[in-house]
């Protein structure tokens, strides 16, 4: 590749020709509604999973901020505030309804079959911003929690964790969705469609460790 191969990037991912992987993205829908908050360093970032997922479901709003912010944009503060919508923040913690463990019971406390619409905020960025973005924002601190039981590793292979739970951006939505699935909150057309992001993830890892051993000049 010569250098002006380099300054040349996709529009959509953000990656160079090589690297793209736009061509391995198959669009779904889910029941649910997902939006993406994405901390404004991990939004540039090329290697952010973020993309795969807001690429891959259909009308996965993506809204960039840095916690307080949020509390001032119209977009954000429309969307929380519907009342067609039951928003909730996918983030773990002891105050976090765990999908996988809670009862049939706490699930329909929870989620009440009032006709109003799941809603799934996901937050893109390390832990700490991510903490800090919900700590620093009225509307998003007020609202539930959920998280899902993790029993295996990331596959970020070049990215460290901090933890040996945590998972990357594209990683938790696929296995969020297979939870609400498997609990009956959420369906996926195609079906299975969801699981094809990691097909995708996958390829990034791969694509990127190569380019990372890559001689230099």
């Amino acid at each position: 590749m010569t250098d002006d191969t380099f300054r040349i990037s996709c529009p959509n991912c953000a990656r160079i020709p090589g690297l793209c992987l736009c061509s391995l993205l198959i669009p779904f829908e889910i029941e649910v509604r997902m939006a993406l908050l994405v901390h404004p360093r991990e939004y540039s970032k090329t290697t952010g999973t973020a993309r795969i997922v807001a690429k891959s479901i259909r009308n996965c709003a993506i809204i960039r901020g840095y916690g307080q912010d949020f509390d001032r944009d119209s977009r954000f503060r429309t969307m929380v505030q519907d009342p067609t919508l039951r928003w909730v923040v996918l983030y773990p913690g002891s105050d976090s309804l765990n999908l996988t463990e809670a009862s049939d019971k706490c699930l329909l406390q929870a989620f009440p079959q009032d006709g109003k619409k799941l809603g799934i905020l996901l937050i893109d960025g390390t832990w700490s911003s991510a903490k800090r973005m919900i700590r620093t924002s009225v509307l998003l601190s007020s609202l539930p929690k959920i998280s899902f039981s993790v029993n295996f590793l990331s596959q970020f292979r070049f990215k460290k964790q901090p933890r040996p739970n945590c998972l990357s951006t594209v990683e938790a939505t696929t296995h969020l969705i297979e939870s609400l699935a498997l609990r009956g909150l959420c369906s996926v057309d195609p079906p299975g469609a969801h699981w094809k992001m990691l097909h995708v993830f996958d390829a990034l890892v791969e694509t990127q460790l190569k380019f990372m051993q890559r001689p230099r000049a």
